[in-house]
C-alpha cells in the first residue's frame, strides 16, 4: 500500500469513528443527551470520548424519565455523581453503572422502582452513598450492596419492603449511616447489623417492629444516633443498648412501651439525649438514668406519667432540659431537681399541678419552668 492509500484510509477510520462515537452520544434518551450537552457545552455532535470523561456530576432530576438505556452513562468514566431522584424510572438495566470509575453517588430517591437487579452495583468500589428512598421495593437481594467496599450512606426508607435478609450489610465496614424508615418491616433480624464496626447513624423508624432483639445491635461500637420513633415496640430488653459507648441521642417516642427496664442506660457514657414521649410508660424505675453523667435533654411528653420518684435525676450533673409537657402529674417530689447544676429548662405544661403547686415549683426554680 502506498503512502497516500495509506494516508486515506486512516483518515477514513478516523472519521468513521468520529462519527460513530458522536452518532452513538446523539442517540441516548434526549434527557441524558440535553445533560451531556450543558455539561460539556457542545452539541451533541461534536462531543468526544475525551469530553465525556471532563463530566463530574449528571444532574437527572425531575427530568421526566421513566426508563434508562445500558448505554445512558457509557464513557463517563470521570463522573462522581449522578443524581436521578423525582423521575418515573421503573426498572434498571443491570449494567447501567458499570464502568464508572468515579463514582461515588447515585441516587434514586422517589421514582417508581418495584426491584432492582442483583448485581446493579455489584464491583462499584469507588462508590460511597446510595439513595434508594421513596421508591416502590417489595423486596431486596442479599447482593445488591455485596463488595462495596467504600460505601458509607446506604438510604432504603419510605418502600414497600416486608423483610430484609439477615446478611443484607455483611461486609459494609465503611458504612457510617443507614436509614431503613417508613417500610412493612415487622422483624427486624438479630444479626442484621453484623460487623458495621463505622455505623454512626442508624435510622428504623415508622416500621411494624413490635419487638427489638436483644443482641441486634451488637459491636456498633461507633453508633451516635439511634432512632427508633414510631414501631410497635411493646418492650425493650435491659441489654439491647449494652457496649454502645459512642451513643449520644437514643430516639423511641411513639412506640408502644409500658414499661422500662431499670438498666436500659446504664453504661453509656456519652448519652446527652433521650426522647421517649407517646409511649403508655405510666411510672418509671428511679434509677433509670444512672451514672448518665453527659445527659442534657430528657423528654417524656404525653407518657401518661402520674408520679415520678424523688431520685430521678440524681447526679445528673449536666442536664439541661426536661420535657414533661401532657403527662397526668399533680404533684412533683420537693428534692426531685436537687443538684442539678446545669438545670435550664422543665417543661410541665398540659398536667394537672394546683395552682399551690405551680406556685411551690416556681419558688423553687424560678423562669426555668414553665406551664
Amino acid at each position: 500500500m502506498n503512502l497516500k492509500i495509506w494516508v486515506m484510509a486512516l483518515a477514513t477510520t478516523f472519521l468513521f469513528s468520529y462519527f460513530a462515537e458522536a452518532s452513538d452520544i446523539c442517540g441516548r434518551i434526549p434527557q441524558i443527551v440535553t445533560e451531556i450537552e450543558h455539561e460539556v457545552k457542545k452539541p451533541c455532535k461534536d462531543i468526544t470520548s475525551s469530553d465525556l470523561a471532563t463530566i463530574k456530576i449528571m444532574h437527572l432530576e425531575k427530568a421526566g424519565l421513566s426508563q434508562l438505556s445500558e448505554d445512558s452513562f457509557e464513557g463517563l468514566t470521570g463522573v462522581e455523581r449522578i443524581i436521578l431522584n423525582t423521575n418515573q424510572i421503573t426498572a434498571l438495566p443491570p449494567k447501567i453503572f458499570k464502568n464508572l470509575p468515579s463514582i461515588q453517588l447515585i441516587d434514586l430517591t422517589n421514582n417508581k422502582l418495584a426491584s432492582i437487579p442483583d448485581d446493579l452495583f455489584s464491583g462499584i468500589v469507588t462508590l460511597k452513598a446510595i439513595s434508594l428512598q421513596s421508591n416502590q421495593l417489595t423486596s431486596i437481594s442479599s447482593k445488591v450492596f455485596r463488595d462495596l467496599k467504600s460505601i458509607q450512606i446506604i438510604l432504603i426508607a419510605y418502600n414497600n419492603l416486608t423483610e430484609v435478609p439477615e446478611d443484607l450489610f455483611w461486609g459494609l465496614n465503611s458504612i457510617t449511616r443507614l436509614s431503613i424508615s417508613h417500610t412493612q418491616i415487622s422483624v427486624l433480624p438479630e444479626k442484621l447489623f453484623k460487623g458495621l464496626s463505622s455505623l454512626q447513624q442508624l435510622e428504623l423508624t415508622a416500621n411494624l417492629f413490635t419487638s427489638v432483639p436483644e443482641k441486634v445491635f451488637n459491636g456498633l461500637t461507633s453508633l451516635k444516633i439511634l432512632d427508633l420513633y414510631g414501631n410497635q415496640i411493646t418492650d425493650l430488653p435491659e441489654k439491647v443498648f449494652k457496649g454502645l459507648n459512642s451513643l449520644s441521642g437514643v430516639s423511641i417516642p411513639q412506640n408502644k412501651l409500658t414499661s422500662l427496664p431499670e438498666k436500659l442506660f446504664q453504661g453509656l457514657p456519652n448519652l446527652n439525649l433521650i426522647l421517649l414521649s407517646k409511649n403508655p410508660l405510666g411510672s418509671l424505675p428511679e434509677n433509670i438514668f444512672n451514672g448518665l453523667k453527659s445527659l442534657q435533654t430528657v423528654v417524656m411528653e404525653e407518657t401518661g406519667l402520674r408520679v415520678l420518684p424523688e431520685r430521678l435525676f440524681s447526679g445528673l450533673i449536666s442536664l439541661e432540659s426536661i420535657y414533661l409537657n401532657d403527662n397526668l402529674l399533680n404533684i412533683l417530689p420537693p428534692k426531685l431537681f436537687d443538684g442539678l447544676s446545669s438545670l435550664q429548662l422543665v417543661a410541665l405544661s398540659g398536667n394537672n399541678f394546683s395552682a399551690t403547686e405551680k406556685t411551690r415549683l416556681q419558688a423553687q426554680l424560678g423562669d426555668k419552668v414553665s406551664f
